[in-house]
């Protein structure tokens, strides 16, 4: 048995691309007291032609490792992609086990009503 752990980077790159975003990166920077921030910056499309560059920066602080802090900056920029967009992110282990459980209703729902018949 092992345990797989998923990405929010990388659930956010797939995001970028179904969603058409021109720009994902990941970016460290010193805040104005010396702390190390991490962070995800996304650059939105253009609505219009000229229209002025729409970018979004998701920051957490460097209190532990690098790697937890992009995907804690990483999960509120598809937090946030998803009240702009509307999208759902399916957890197939989790429908798998609620459609598991309704089969198992049914067919325990058919076979008390034939042992009522009987």
């Amino acid at each position: 048995m092992f345990i797989l752990r998923l990405s929010y980077l990388s659930t956010l790159y797939a995001v970028a691309y179904r969603c058409h975003i021109p720009l994902v990166s990941i970016i460290d920077e010193f805040d104005q007291d010396g702390t190390l921030l991490h962070g995800i910056e996304i650059e939105l499309p253009l609505l219009f032609q000229n229209d002025m560059p729409r970018r979004f920066f998701f920051w957490s602080s460097g209190q532990s490792t690098s790697e937890c802090e992009y995907e804690h900056a990483a999960l509120q920029a598809i937090a946030f992609l998803q009240s702009l967009y509307g999208f759902t992110i399916a957890d197939y282990n989790y429908q798998t086990m609620a459609q598991h459980h309704i089969l198992l209703q049914q067919l325990f729902s058919l076979a008390n009503q034939g042992f009522k018949f009987c």
